[in-house]
């Protein structure tokens, strides 16, 4: 093992080990329970009923030899919030005192060198206006994810819902953990007749469909710019394994050991096929997209992104449209 990376785990261990600093894993990761925690008892109560507005703040990250400053569009400054900075697969906790952003304090010399790729990651929430739903958030350089499955369920209000959205095994207890599994018209918020015909035609950009509002369905170049920011500052670790929950997934493989460096906590919420059944909870989960197939059958097929427990990559087959994938929004 060279000098660089033992003190990069060197640098981890003594930030994780911070008096006032609990790192136990939850379904965010250890950035947001150090927020949570520290929060709390600065007694820094927020209104979690919209997603925090964001500003630029500097950060300060510290190597052997320097101190480097960082700016990025993130969460306003409030005293006693944690975020994190991703710095060559460790993360760097900053805390909010009085009105800057301060590094937590480690020895100048954890950081055995600087770093060219960096990336602020921090948390939020959002209340869904249709049905009072609150949702975790995370932003991750510029992107703002929603860090939990779409839940929305009320097909009176939008119809294109009938018959075309489910919980796992039909039990709310699932909803209530992976939130529900969509048809892909169901997902675009279009007819079912679409589930057979070609959607080209009304499928906007960005897409709005099942999502909140102000919010939409990430599309590849959005999907391929999280996962290049991921491989950029994960420290070399598979990109799946730094997006999927350190809870939840069967380990049949290595591969299956989540990280969630940067709680976006993807879950493996299975799917459900057209012969209405239900396969896979624990091994895999599939996102879909406003992006129907190309060439033979694209009628009535359409992509996602997935992601699997054998597997340390993301993935973006070719899916029949009548299967019922997960859904996740990214903010407008």
């Amino acid at each position: 093992m060279n000098g660089l990376l033992k003190s990069l785990m060197i640098a981890l261990l003594f930030v994780a080990n911070i008096s006032f600093v609990s790192c136990d894993s939850d379904d965010r990761g250890t950035g947001a329970k150090a927020e949570e925690e520290i929060s709390s008892s600065s007694q820094n109560h927020r209104s979690s009923s919209t997603v925090e507005s964001s500003s630029s703040v500097t950060a300060v990250a510290v190597s052997s030899s320097s101190v480097q400053s960082y700016k990025s569009s993130s969460s306003i400054c409030e005293v006693g919030r944690v975020q994190y900075l991703m710095l060559a697969g460790v993360k760097v906790y900053y805390i909010c005192e009085g009105n800057a952003w301060v590094l937590m304090p480690v020895s100048s010399s954890s950081f055995a060198a600087n770093s060219s790729s960096s990336v602020i990651v921090s948390f939020g929430t959002f209340q869904d206006i249709r049905d009072k739903q609150f949702y975790k958030t995370v932003t991750i350089a510029s992107q703002t994810w929603m860090a939990q499955n779409v839940n929305y369920a009320d097909s009176e209000a939008t119809t294109s819902l009938k018959g075309g959205s489910w919980c796992y095994e039909n039990s709310t207890d699932s909803c209530a953990k992976y939130g529900r599994l969509y048809t892909w018209a169901a997902a675009m918020r279009i007819d079912s007749a679409y589930q057979h015909l070609n959607a080209g035609s009304i499928i906007k950009s960005p897409h709005h469909g099942i999502c909140p509002i102000g919010w939409h369905l990430p599309d590849s170049t959005e999907w391929a710019k999280l996962m290049l920011l991921v491989s950029e500052n994960n420290g070399g670790e598979g990109v799946s394994t730094s997006l999927k929950s350190t809870m939840g997934w069967n380990a049949d493989s290595d591969a299956a050991i989540g990280t969630d460096l940067f709680g976006f906590s993807a879950l493996p919420a299975g799917y459900r096929n057209n012969e209405a059944k239900f396969y896979d909870a624990g091994s895999s989960t599939y996102f879909w997209m406003p992006m129907e197939e190309d060439g033979y059958g694209a009628l009535s097929r359409a992509r996602a992104e997935s992601i699997y427990n054998t597997s340390y990559r993301i993935t973006m087959p070719s899916s029949d449209k009548t299967n019922a994938y997960s859904v996740r929004c990214i903010k407008d």
